[in-house]
């Protein structure tokens, strides 16, 4: 299992060195077009032309309709409703980050590739400077009217997707705008029938946690009572920060009364290393915890090897809950409240997801793109209120129709007979690509079920958004400098948080592990950070 995570850690560092390379590149000419391009500035949809784009992009489909967006019934009406054809590039799932750094190294660049380019390394502006994509502020201006309308009347949104030089980089993939709908979609939940066979209420704090864990164990024969994909990186958020949020703090960089703070150094993540220790311990939490991949934990939920896991309300929730339907009418889940040390407290930090940043739907224009108006025309339908119906409906009278002039999911997506909920979605929208999500879509696919919208209710009850630093952008002198020391924190504190956990290193050496971080040079970076959220602030 070591040998696996130092392979692992190994090859993130690796591919991060291999995206710094790029720092020889010429300059980006910021063109926004070539001369074989004679199209209208402002599209009129279906656009007339014989080109073709090409656009690298995650692939998020089902088989069942195919492996490739193109052979999606939302590729082909997305194809009819632009009248752009497109050639999708897709990553082999599992390889993403290896691919897209080989795509980079190979200079053939398509004209559209999404990524998290938030996160890209060395920030979106040596991304531009380096010539892998362009800036988009003429494009925007000039040939994407709905974008630009709405970031024209959305300051929050207008200040995320450019970076401090005022440079737009993408066609951003956003969540729902609507300000009575948090984006909560994430947290913890559990097999509510058992609790009622056990006599249990929803548990609140760590110590009932542990109380519920021992009864699963013991009463249910669960081998793994929790269990979770703890370093995953696909998911929205680690298994791990469910527990974190008690003892106050992130397994990231954070904001402790407007003050940045790295989350793996301070005291309380001793305290939830601690608790995580005895668990394992007592065969409390999955003990392949390390390894698990979410397809196992699903499995472990779904047959009743687990009895409670964090994950999405659709992707998690509604899944399992499908899944049983027809099989185990007794089978109930119930999402439960980031648990706190305290009966009656919230916990301070929980899961509150971005508005923008924290998705690889987002896309770019390439700067080596002969067509750079055909793709800022064809990425910019998604803004419009037809291809928002598109990307979140799909088919109208096939997905989709208007009900008291809301578009309502038809049986098709909610009643299919061989596909969940979820496979259905993702075949006919576009629900991950760049674009905005609607709010009925989002009610509607993340909600169907009664104990999903109840589990919102609980999973919002902390005060994350305090503590959580906006998607802010480092310099590319800054850059550098945070990916060398954070190369090395990651994969430092990763190893020791398996040693802690598994007992294999005592916890009383954990002051030793914070000065080895230090060393590391994390103020540095916590500095960096303090810097870019200055400059974040005055955009």
């Amino acid at each position: 299992m070591k040998k696996n995570i130092s392979r692992s850690l190994t090859f993130i560092v690796a591919s991060m060195v291999l995206i710094g390379t790029f720092s020889g590149c010429k300059k980006n000419t910021t063109q926004t077009s070539s001369k074989s391009e004679s199209i209208p500035a402002v599209a009129t949809y279906p656009i007339k032309t014989d080109t073709t784009l090409t656009y690298w992009c995650y692939f998020y489909g089902d088989s069942s309709f195919g492996t490739n967006i193109g052979e999606l019934p939302f590729g082909k009406e997305l194809e009819k409703k632009t009248g752009v054809k497109v050639k999708y590039i897709h990553p082999a799932k599992g390889s993403e980050t290896e691919q897209f750094n080989l795509l980079l190294a190979s200079g053939d660049l398509p004209d559209i590739i999404s990524t998290n380019w938030y996160k890209f390394s060395g920030g979106p502006e040596k991304a531009i400077s380096n010539n892998i994509i362009t800036p988009l502020n003429e494009l925007i201006k000039e040939n994407s009217p709905n974008l630009k309308k709405l970031l024209d009347g959305n300051k929050n949104v207008n200040k995320m997707v450019q970076t401090d030089t005022g440079n737009y980089y993408v066609y951003p993939y956003l969540r729902t705008l609507e300000t009575d709908l948090p984006p909560v979609y994430t947290g913890a939940m559990v097999r509510k029938d058992w609790l009622d066979d056990l006599g249990l209420q929803i548990p609140t704090t760590i110590d009932e946690w542990t109380v519920m864990l021992k009864a699963f164990k013991e009463k249910k024969n669960a081998e793994s009572p929790f269990t979770a994909y703890l370093f995953s990186t696909g998911g929205p958020m680690k298994s791990s920060s469910l527990f974190m949020g008690a003892y106050g703090v992130m397994d990231d960089f954070y904001l402790q009364d407007g003050k940045v703070l790295y989350g793996p150094t301070q005291e309380g993540f001793k305290g939830y290393l601690t608790q995580m220790n005895s668990w394992y311990k007592q065969g409390l939490i999955d003990k392949d915890i390390f390894s698990v991949d979410q397809k196992t934990a699903d499995a472990k939920m779904i047959s009743g090897k687990s009895g409670s896991i964090v994950g999405n309300l659709g992707g998690n929730m509604g899944k399992y809950l499908d899944a049983q339907k027809a099989k185990d009418t007794k089978y109930d889940l119930v999402g439960v409240p980031f648990p706190s040390l305290k009966k009656g407290e919230m916990t301070p930090i929980g899961h509150l997801g971005y508005i923008y940043g924290d998705s690889n739907g987002s896309a770019a224009i390439s700067a080596t793109s002969k067509n750079k108006v055909l793709a800022a025309q064809y990425l910019d339908y998604a803004y419009s209120r037809e291809g928002q119906l598109v990307y979140n409906f799909g088919i109208e009278g096939t997905s989709y129709s208007m009900v008291n002039n809301v578009p309502t999911y038809s049986d098709i997506i909610t009643k299919n007979p061989k596909l969940t909920l979820a496979q259905a979605v993702t075949g006919y929208t576009g629900n991950n690509s760049a674009n905005v999500i609607d709010p009925d879509s989002f009610k509607q696919f993340s909600t169907p079920y009664e104990q999903q919208k109840k589990a919102v209710d609980q999973w919002k009850l902390t005060d994350t958004a305090k503590h959580q630093i906006p998607p802010v952008t480092a310099t590319q002198e800054e850059s550098s400098e945070l990916s060398s020391v954070m190369n090395d924190v990651e994969s430092y504190k990763q190893e020791m948080i398996v040693k802690f956990i598994l007992g294999v290193e005592p916890l009383s050496n954990f002051d030793k592990y914070v000065d080895q971080i230090n060393k590391l040079g994390i103020d540095n970076a916590v500095k960096i950070k303090e810097a870019a959220l200055v400059r974040y602030n005055k955009r």
